[in-house]
């Protein structure tokens, strides 16, 4: 059986819906592969008591309603992994008390980010933000 997911994510600069191309998912072969594969990545490079505390900057980031189409992997080593509406970028990181600053390794093409996040609080939980504070709002987590 196979299974066609769509997915919509709004363009930042425009505010025109993109929908990404249906991905094609074969439900024969899912036992192969990990039910929980960022949890597992997580596992491999923080200890447990990092994982889902937001006030360690290293880990699984992801936008609330959104979290297929944009999240961030900050890894232990300084490397980092966006993906934002199919695009996917890889680059090196490096924490300045409470900016994230991210270089890429191919630049950042069309999308509307300048490479800051911000690591705040909001009295109650640790978030990042970008600098436009209208593109990126991200969440700690897992799958």
């Amino acid at each position: 059986m196979l299974l066609f997911v769509f997915v919509g994510c709004q363009n930042g600069k425009t505010g025109n819906h993109v929908v990404s191309e249906p991905t094609e998912v074969d439900d024969n072969n899912l036992e192969a592969t990990s039910n929980h594969p960022i949890y597992d990545q997580l596992a491999k490079e923080l200890d447990s008591t990092e994982i889902y505390n937001d006030s360690v900057i290293y880990g699984y980031w992801f936008q609330p309603h959104a979290a297929a189409e944009i999240n961030l992997f900050l890894h232990k080593d300084g490397g980092f992994e966006l993906k934002y509406c199919g695009d996917i970028i890889k680059g090196m990181f490096i924490i300045d008390g409470n900016i994230v600053r991210m270089t890429p390794d191919d630049g950042w093409g069309d999308l509307p980010i300048d490479g800051r996040l911000f690591h705040k609080h909001n009295g109650t939980n640790f978030y990042l933000t970008d600098s436009n504070k209208n593109e990126l709002y991200l969440v700690k987590g897992s799958d």
